[in-house]
Parts: structure tokens; C-alpha cells; sequence
């Protein structure tokens, strides 16, 4: 398992909330309901997971809007891949 140093783990935590924040309301709430959560595997690979449940629509609505926000706002303390 990968481990960060408490100074990245506190850098990630903020942008995760930041990019939450700046979301549309519905996208929030989904966060909220643990209906869209990032995952960080032990390779520090940052990856959006996105219930099943969820129509068609919403999870390529939600993914589109994360993906966005990471293309134009990087973290910078993980890596990130685009998966299709």
C-alpha cells in the first residue's frame, strides 16, 4: 500500500473538497451520498468511481464534469489517467 506524507495527504484533501465545491448541486449530492467517489489505488493512481444504479446520463454527466475540472485544475500530488 502506498503512503503519503501527512503534507500531500492534507494538499489532496483540500483539492478534493475544492473540486466538490465547484460542482453543480446534483453532482454534489451524489458525493454527498457516496454515489461518486474517487478512488486512489496503492500506485497512487487517482480514479473516479461512479454507482452502477445511476441512469446512463448522470454517470457520463458526472464523469464529463470531474474530468473537466481535472484536465483544467491538475492535482499535481497523484497521477491521473483518462480510462474511456
Amino acid at each position: 500500500m502506498a503512503f503519503y506524507s501527512e503534507k500531500t495527504q492534507r494538499q489532496a484533501d483540500k483539492y478534493f473538497k475544492q473540486l466538490v465545491r465547484r460542482q453543480p448541486s446534483w453532482l454534489r449530492d451524489l458525493f454527498d451520498e457516496d454515489k461518486v467517489v474517487f478512488i486512489v489505488d496503492d500506485g497512487g493512481i487517482l480514479s473516479l468511481h461512479v454507482d452502477e444504479a445511476l441512469d446512463t446520463k448522470t454517470k457520463n454527466n458526472a464523469a464529463a464534469l470531474v474530468s473537466k475540472y481535472l484536465s483544467k485544475h491538475p492535482i499535481g500530488v497523484l497521477k491521473t489517467i483518462e480510462v474511456n
